[in-house]
């Protein structure tokens, strides 16, 4: 056992209450090796960092599964569906779905010992995290593939079957209660959010700042389309429609990858500081929009979406962001295609006329913008806060249980 195995298997005992056995994963958890073969089993299943193993949701029209999916492993209901080049980010669970998954995946059949929920809340918990991004070896962090031999090497409490029931009860019961609040705080801020969109909107619209205007296919560069992305389990990140949501904000949960072993990004199609991300294609996310406000990273954007790149010498990255979200319904009106496929076209969006003061006077109107919508942000802030209370309670409240910090009645 190598320095690193070592200390991880050390780190892991010491979290465990003394009174439970502790044996290891291999001797409880078996491969499975079923295929769907010429009929698929189930329907096809993500392994989320988020939700657990899930229905896949291909309604943003990302990630798909193959056409030929007789060599996509099955998962039946109380097996462990694992993406072992994710573990370090929770890519793990037990299933409660019938279903398949990608072959780069594994399955696993759990002996009579261990109960399956509570397998599925142990190995999601902090420490098991913290191990598999520990013993993982890649050159991505989002690739760091932890081997089968160092997974079955490590240690896993046994508490009796009637404990195990009991802690997984038990955390059903209070994580509902967390998922529940959760939830209504990611409704309010999606509310909060739409409504400083339309109080920047209606702000704008009743500017009397300047009357000068531009086309915006002169102030930016506009690229229309991005990739047609290979999707695989690991790679470049990949923005679609579906991170860019309602209110303006970009929820990175949604990505995807792209395998760059299949074909290179074009390098103008890398996401940059300020880019003005805009969705082009789909019945209720056409002409919704989001600005770019990290730092440039190793990430690209697909074809259902349409990046305008101000011009620094000619407009305020904020202030096109604010004015391309006012024109949202101009975008959808002004947009063509099927009905059952909406499309807004690269001219559509570089014929698109906005007021165009003095860089001086952008800043100023931003400036404006943001002393207006500073209530909303700190609410949007505080909620934020709190959400971050309820995760880490809530990743707190798991490892306590697993590991038989607190005794469960």
């Amino acid at each position: 056992m190598s320095n690193v195995s070592s200390v991880v298997h050390n780190e892991l005992k010491r979290v465990f209450t003394t009174e439970w056995p502790v044996s290891r994963f291999g001797t409880h958890f078996f491969p499975s090796n079923e295929r769907n073969g010429e009929t698929p089993v189930g329907v096809p299943l993500s392994v989320s960092e988020h939700r657990g193993v899930v229905p896949r949701d291909n309604s943003d029209g990302g990630q798909q599964v193959s056409v030929d999916v007789s060599n996509y492993r099955v998962v039946r209901p109380g097996q462990l569906a694992a993406n072992m080049m994710w573990l370090n980010f929770g890519g793990l669970g037990v299933s409660q779905h019938l279903g398949y998954i990608s072959p780069a995946y594994m399955a696993f059949d759990l002996d009579e010992v261990i109960w399956p929920a509570f397998a599925h809340y142990l190995l999601r918990s902090r420490p098991y995290i913290s191990a598999f991004a520990a013993l993982g070896t890649g050159v991505r962090p989002n690739s760091q593939m932890v081997n089968f031999t160092l997974l079955s090497a490590l240690p896993v409490p046994l508490p009796p079957l009637a404990t195990q029931r009991a802690i997984a009860d038990y955390l059903d019961r209070e994580t509902g209660e967390i998922d529940a609040m959760l939830a209504k705080l990611e409704g309010l801020v999606g509310l909060l959010k739409e409504r400083r969109k339309t109080q920047i909107i209606n702000l704008l619209s009743h500017s009397s700042y300047s009357t000068k205007t531009a086309r915006v296919g002169v102030v930016c560069d506009i690229i229309r389309r991005g990739m047609s992305p290979t999707y695989a389990d690991d790679g470049v990140a990949v923005i679609n429609q579906k991170c860019i949501r309602p209110g303006g904000w970009i929820d990175l949960q949604y990505i995807k990858y792209h395998s760059d072993r299949d074909k290179t990004p074009a390098p103008e199609l890398f996401v940059q500081t300020g880019d003005i991300l805009v969705c082009s294609t789909g019945d209720g996310t056409l002409g919704r929009s989001a600005i770019w406000r990290d730092a440039p990273a190793q990430v690209i954007f697909d074809s259902h979406v349409t990046i305008v790149r101000p011009f620094s010498s000619r407009v305020v990255p904020t202030y096109l962001a604010a004015v391309i979200a006012a024109n949202e319904s101009e975008f959808i009106r002004l947009s063509h295609g099927s009905t059952k496929q909406t499309e807004l076209a690269r001219d559509t969006v570089s014929e698109t006329t906005l007021p165009l003061p003095p860089l001086d006077e952008q800043e100023r109107i931003v400036a404006h913008l943001d002393e207006s919508t500073a209530r909303i942000d700190r609410m949007i802030a505080k909620a934020h806060q709190l959400r971050d209370l309820l995760t880490e309670r809530r990743s707190a409240l798991i490892t306590a249980a697993v590991t038989g910090q607190i005794e469960i009645g």
